[in-house]
C-alpha cells in the first residue's frame, strides 16, 4: 500500500508544471500575446526603420540615371568553299562557322567603333553639371517650356530644358581626357576655364574659338547666363573604350549566323543614331573589302591573261603539228 501511494506521489510530480519529469511541447511555449506586447513597444523604432527605407528607396529611384537599349539583327552569309563542298559533312565536327566568329571580332575591332567614333563626335562629351544627388533627377523630369527655374537659388546648376551642342574641341595632349569648365553668358557667350579655374578662352555660339592651344566651337547653347558646362575631349583610345563598353554582341543560336547587337546608353534619342552609324560602317567596310577583293582579282587576271594565252597558242601549235605529222 505504501509503495502504491509512492507511486501515485511521483506520477503527480512529473506531470506538475516544471516538474522532473515534464517534457517541454514547444506549440505550448509559443505565446502571441508576448510578441504582440513587443511589438508595440518598439513600434516607434519599427516605423522610424521602415520609413527610413522606403524614404532611401524613394531617393535611389528619384536619382538613378534610367539605362536605355537599342539593338538590331544582322545576317551573315557563308563564305562559298568552292570545291572544297565535300568538308561540308565535317561541319559538326568543327564547331562554329569561322566566318560568323571574324564578323564577331570585326564588329568589336577598333576600324569598325572608331570610324562611328570620328564620324559622330563621340569623342567629345559635353554635359551640363547638376546639383548633386538631386539635379540630375529634376532636370530630367523637367516637361516644360524654356529653361526650369533653379532650386535655392543655385543656378550655376542646370535644372532641365537646358542644351548644349559641340561640333569641335581640339585641345593640347596634356588636357587630354581632363574635363573644361563652360560658363554661359549672355546672348550666346560663353567663357571656358581648365580645372585650376584658370581662363582658357572666351568665344560666341557658332564661331570657332581659340585659345591655350584650344579649338573650340559650339554650335548651339541654351542656358542661363552663368549656367556650367562640362567638356571633355577625350583620347581616341578612350573613346573607343567607352563606347565598346557599351556595345556588345553575339549570334544568337548556335550556328544561326545571326548576330544580334546591343548598345546601352543614357540618351534615349542619340541611341539608335549610334547603332546605326556602326552597322552602316559595318556594312560600307564589308563592300570595300568585297571590291578591294574584286580588284585585286581583275589585276591578277590582267597579269596572267597574257601568260595564259601565249601557253594556249603554243599548246594549240603543238597539238596541230602533232595531228599533222
Amino acid at each position: 500500500m505504501d509503495q502504491d501511494q509512492l507511486k501515485d506521489q511521483l506520477r503527480l510530480a512529473g506531470a506538475a508544471p516544471g516538474g522532473p519529469g515534464q517534457i517541454d511541447d514547444p506549440e505550448e511555449d509559443f505565446n502571441f500575446g508576448e510578441i504582440i506586447a513587443t511589438v508595440l513597444e518598439y513600434k516607434w523604432f519599427i516605423i522610424s526603420i521602415t520609413a527610413l527605407a522606403i524614404a532611401l528607396g524613394i531617393v535611389a529611384v528619384f536619382v538613378a540615371t534610367p539605362v536605355y537599349k537599342a539593338d538590331a539583327v544582322l545576317q551573315v552569309d557563308e563564305k562559298s568553299k568552292g570545291n572544297l563542298s565535300a568538308l561540308k559533312d565535317l561541319d559538326p565536327l568543327l564547331g562554329d562557322s569561322t566566318s560568323v566568329s571574324a564578323e564577331l571580332e570585326i564588329l568589336n575591332s577598333r576600324m569598325i567603333l572608331g570610324r562611328a567614333v570620328s564620324k559622330l563626335n563621340l569623342d567629345i562629351v559635353a554635359t551640363p553639371r547638376y546639383a548633386p544627388l538631386v539635379g540630375r533627377g529634376v532636370a530630367r523630369r523637367f516637361n516644360g517650356e524654356g529653361l526650369n527655374t533653379p532650386l535655392l537659388g543655385l543656378g550655376q546648376y542646370a535644372w532641365g530644358g537646358e542644351v548644349i551642342s559641340v561640333t569641335n574641341l581640339d585641345v593640347p595632349a596634356d588636357l587630354a581626357n581632363s574635363p573644361l569648365t563652360l560658363v554661359a553668358g549672355a546672348d550666346g557667350a560663353y567663357q571656358v576655364f581648365d580645372a585650376g579655374d584658370a581662363a582658357v578662352l572666351t568665344g560666341k555660339v557658332g564661331t570657332v574659338a581659340t585659345g591655350q592651344g584650344v579649338s573650340l566651337r559650339v554650335a548651339e547653347l541654351q542656358a542661363r547666363p552663368g549656367t556650367q558646362f562640362t567638356l571633355t575631349r577625350l583620347s581616341d583610345e578612350s573613346a573607343i573604350q567607352r563606347l565598346r563598353s557599351q556595345f556588345s554582341v553575339r549570334e544568337r543560336g548556335k550556328k544561326s549566323g545571326i548576330l544580334e547587337v546591343t548598345l546601352l546608353g543614357p540618351d534615349r534619342a542619340f541611341l539608335p543614331v549610334v547603332l546605326d552609324e556602326i552597322i552602316t560602317t559595318y556594312y560600307r567596310q564589308n563592300v570595300e573589302r568585297r571590291a578591294a577583293e574584286a580588284e585585286n582579282t581583275l589585276k591578277f587576271l590582267e597579269v596572267q591573261l597574257p601568260t595564259l594565252k601565249a601557253q594556249l597558242d603554243a599548246a594549240e601549235s603543238a597539238y596541230n603539228n602533232y595531228r599533222q605529222s
